[in-house]
Formats: C-alpha cells, structure tokens, sequence
C-alpha cells in the first residue's frame, strides 16, 4: 500500500489528493482478497462506514469552529501585522525565516493549519524568496510548524481525531502524550533549518539540477 501511494506520488501519476483516493480503494481490494477478509466483510465494511463518518463529523465540526475563529483573526488583522513588523525589522535573513517560523507555534494553538497558510504565506512567502531562499524549504517548514500547530491546544485538530477514534481515553491524556511528538517535530524541524540540503536534495534531484 505504501509503495502504490508514494510510488503514485513520486513517478507523478497522481497528486497527494488523489493518492488518498487510489490507496482507499487498494486498502479495499487487500481486504477482498485477504483471508480475514472475506470473512464477514459485509459487517467489516459497515463498521468502516460508520466509524469513518463519526470521526468525519467530529472534524468537521472541529474545523468549523477554527474557521469562524480564524476568519475573526484576520478581520483583525493580528497574523498580517505580526508578519509585516517582523519582515520589516533590521536583522539578518535566517533570523527573519526563523521569527517567520516562530510565529506558526502561537497561531497553531488557535488556527488549524489551512488558516494559518492562507493568513500567513501571502506575506511571508514572497519575503522569503526575495531574501533569496529556497522557497520549497520555506514550504516545507512551514508545514512542519502547522503539524506542531496539529498536535497542540487547544485547537489541536489530530488530537481531535484520536480522541474521537479512541473513546476510552481522555482528551487531556492524549494531550499530555502528545507533547513528545511536539519536542520531535520541533528538533527535526531545527535540523531542516539549519541544513537546507536535507529538504533540496531530492528535489533538485529530480529536476536534474
């Protein structure tokens, strides 16, 4: 299943989109053709059902709720002013990308990671690559500090998720457990901003640079 997704993603047969729609219907036919499959798939594709529209809903609700919240931020204009007042300020370059990503852990805790792309890469995208960065490795960091913003309160959207598939377990549990993903993400994330190379190398790879 992994190599039918990635290997759709990486020879550039289909997007990540589409990658998900292609590697739900592999997971099926695994299903059919497996042994524990066939027994009983009736009840086994029932109970994907409603388990998969229970958590659908719970998100959905979820990122309502984020979206009004978000849309008052930017009313107000909180996100665009922070980044104008930082990409303004007379300092080095990395300093600048590295307040730029600073900005994402606060903004995580209240915004869900769509929000937060859409306030803040309008402004900090096009001051990024002036400085003459890679733009994929701002891209790419950038996504890393919205997945920290995922994993932390209260808007934590995956923790959400779990909480919904895993009934048993409290919310400030799942919380509580989540903090060792967060230090993780946050020291790969300070690799990949130290060595740029890590998130370039493939790419210039396969452009042939």
């Amino acid at each position: 299943l992994f190599a039918i997704i990635m290997g759709g993603i990486y020879l550039g047969v289909v997007t990540p989109t589409e990658a998900a729609a292609v590697g739900a219907v592999a997971a099926l036919i695994m299903l059919v053709c497996s042994r524990e499959g066939r027994q009983g798939l009736g009840g086994k594709i029932r109970e994907s059902f409603r388990s998969s529209i229970t958590t659908t809903v719970m998100i959905m609700l979820t990122m309502v709720g984020a979206g009004v919240f978000s849309y008052y931020l930017s009313l107000v204009q909180v996100p665009q002013m922070i980044a104008e007042a930082v990409s303004t300020a007379d300092i080095s370059p990395m300093l600048i990308v590295g307040l730029f990503l600073v900005i994402y852990f606060p903004l995580g805790m209240f915004l869900d990671a769509f929000s937060m792309l859409v306030i803040t890469l309008p402004i900090m995208f096009p001051t990024v690559v002036s400085l003459g960065f890679d733009p994929i490795w701002f891209g790419i960091l950038a996504v890393k500090m919205c997945e920290i913003g995922l994993i932390t309160p209260p808007v934590g959207l995956n923790v959400y998720v779990i909480a919904g598939i895993d009934r048993s377990t409290p919310l400030s549990r799942i919380f509580q457990g989540a903090w060792w993903y967060v230090i993780m993400e946050i020291i790969t994330t300070l690799l990949l901003f130290s060595f740029p190379i890590l998130v370039t190398w493939l790419p210039d790879n396969m452009l042939g640079k």
